[in-house]
This record gives C-alpha cells, structure tokens and sequence, in this order.
C-alpha cells in the first residue's frame, strides 16, 4: 500500500522482461514485481553511493565543501 512518502515509478519495459521479473519475484517469494524491482533498484542505488563515497574519499575530496575545490576551507 502506498505511504504519504511514495511516488509512482512509470515506464514501459519489454514485454519479455516483464516475464522474467515476474518469475523472479515468485522464486525470490517477494509477493510482487514491484516488491522486487524496488529491492533491486534500493539494493544498486546504495552500492553506488557506496561507490562514489569511496571515489571521494580515495581523491581526498568532500562533497559538503565550501571551496571549489572540493577541500575544506581552512
């Protein structure tokens, strides 16, 4: 059921891939497509602010920076 905090995700996707989602969720026991395609979609969009919280860090760079840079302003 939808919450006060949801948005509706809209979109037409291959047919065929609409199968293989559908089975997926069934052999996976999430209940519905989109029960997984939201783990699926949740599951990559933390791996890539993992990622690119790892790239920043390797670079020496922070986000919430002041400077142009990317650097504290100190």
């Amino acid at each position: 059921m939808a919450e006060p905090k949801d948005t509706e995700l809209r979109g037409l996707i291959p047919r065929s891939l609409m199968a293989q989602i559908d089975a997926l969720a069934q052999v996976d026991g999430t209940g519905s497509r989109i029960d997984w395609v939201i783990g699926v979609l949740q599951a990559e969009a933390d791996r890539q602010v993992h990622r690119a919280t790892l790239l920043l860090r390797m670079v020496g760079r922070n986000p919430s920076a002041t400077e142009a840079d990317g650097r504290s302003a100190e």
